[in-house]
């Protein structure tokens, strides 16, 4: 058996490697009484979370505030509320082909594919709750109930995003 422990390293952004063990034990097999050798390794790498959180969750969060922040605006604002919107899709959009051009390309979703699918569906949500809250506007419907319910959606909003995060950071 021989195992070799954690490397650390000075630079915040390079991978350590948890533990990497190895057993080597004989076995027996029934076929002319003959002893097999087998090796097995275990290697547990590991990247820092601060390196997730700084380089593609805090760009989003502030992508994602920059859209909620139409919901505050005032319900008569709707070019200003529409042109936020439009232009956090636009950064978002910027943002993951940055992203994508230094990731390796795979044919599976990883983890940060699922946070730029509940980007693009609040923010695309955003800009249809935007028209839609400016129609009834139009339509001189309840003002008090547009502006409540734009800001408890935004809130929502929020909060789907911080969960999303969190069972992220928590399970992977």
């Amino acid at each position: 058996f021989f195992s070799s422990r954690r490397r650390h390293t000075r630079y915040w952004r390079d991978w350590s490697s948890d533990v990497c063990s190895s057993d080597l034990f004989g076995l027996a097999y029934d076929t002319r009484d003959q002893t097999y050798s087998q090796l097995t390794f275990q290697i547990n790498i590991e990247r820092p979370i601060q390196f997730f959180a700084i380089k593609f969750v805090f760009p989003l969060s502030i992508i994602l505030l920059f859209s909620l922040v139409a919901f505050w605006m005032p319900i008569d604002k709707f070019d200003v509320r529409i042109a936020l919107s439009g232009s956090a899709l636009l950064n978002l959009i910027f943002l993951q082909q940055l992203h994508s051009n230094g990731i390796v390309a795979s044919q599976q979703l990883v983890l940060i594919d699922m946070l730029y699918i509940y980007a693009y569906v609040s923010v695309i949500l955003t800009l249809i709750d935007m028209i839609y809250s400016n129609y009834r506007y139009l339509q001189k419907q309840d003002e008090h109930y547009i502006v409540a319910r734009n800001r408890w959606v935004s809130l929502g909003h929020m909060l789907g995003f911080a969960s999303l995060v969190t069972y992220i950071v928590l399970n992977f």
